[in-house]
């Protein structure tokens, strides 16, 4: 729930990279830049918590904590490197 939080923080940002972009495409731009970021950072999370999951090592509440932490710090970050 809180990653929701990060995302929305993120809005400024794609905003004001989508002002680059002629003014047709400027929503456009900025809703699927915070439908990449969403789906990343949704995506990264699942993955660590599948491999937690799988290791055995974790209980369900450090899986819950490492697969949010990972999901708010590297969905972004991927989200950064593919798309800048």
């Amino acid at each position: 729930m809180r990653w929701i939080v990060v995302a929305i923080c993120f809005v400024p940002a794609i905003a004001f990279a989508a002002m680059d972009m002629p003014r047709a495409s400027v929503a456009l731009v900025g809703v699927l830049n915070l439908a990449y970021l969403l789906a990343l950072s949704s995506g990264v999370g699942w993955l660590v918590q599948q491999v937690a999951q799988t290791s055995g090592r974790f209980t369900p509440k450090a899986e819950a904590v490492l697969s949010g932490a990972c999901a708010l710090v590297v969905g972004p970050l991927l989200w950064f490197v593919l798309f800048r």
